[in-house]
């Protein structure tokens, strides 16, 4: 819960708790959230069902929603949809790196080829397994992928490409 990761008082963060738990680009992004005035209960809301509470049902109306729209969800000014991207995509997948990161393992090296950092994007694209995986499949991407790219950067640059079409 959120007030966990506040001081005694629960008037601002406690800064040594955040940094010990979280990546720190996650770390910025929470200490910059302004804290509430009010004492209220935390509580989780989806905001897209009027008793604040995920329901299938809620998700399939916001899918038809976006489908009525045009098909494809977006957003006017591009720094915020990036913004959304990276903090969904940021630290998401259970990587040695993301768990080296948290002090989680004492390293951070993939056991596959035991030289390689495990990211995201060594784990998804480049590793000996996920290689094996996508020469098996019909399934291709427009582009090559880089290892040096992030999650965040190859998925902005296929976005670029299918737009483009």
């Amino acid at each position: 819960m959120v007030c966990e990761l506040l001081k005694e008082g629960g008037k601002e963060w406690d800064i040594e708790l955040v940094r010990g738990l979280f990546l720190k680009q996650d770390v910025e992004a929470i200490l910059s959230t302004p804290i509430s005035e009010s004492v209220a209960m935390d509580k989780m809301v989806w905001a897209k069902e009027k008793k604040g509470s995920f329901t299938m049902r809620s998700t399939c109306r916001l899918a038809w929603e976006v489908e009525a729209a045009g098909g494809n969800a977006g957003c006017s000014d591009s720094t915020k949809l990036h913004r959304a991207w990276r903090g969904t995509c940021n630290g998401i997948l259970a990587t040695k790196d993301s768990f080296f990161c948290r002090k989680i393992t004492a390293n951070n090296i993939c056991e596959e080829h035991g030289r390689h950092v495990e990211t995201a994007m060594h784990l998804l694209c480049f590793c000996d397994r996920s290689t094996e995986v996508w020469s098996s499949c019909k399934l291709s991407l427009p582009i090559k992928v880089l290892e040096s790219w992030s999650f965040l950067d190859t998925i902005s640059r296929l976005q670029i490409c299918w737009e483009a079409k």
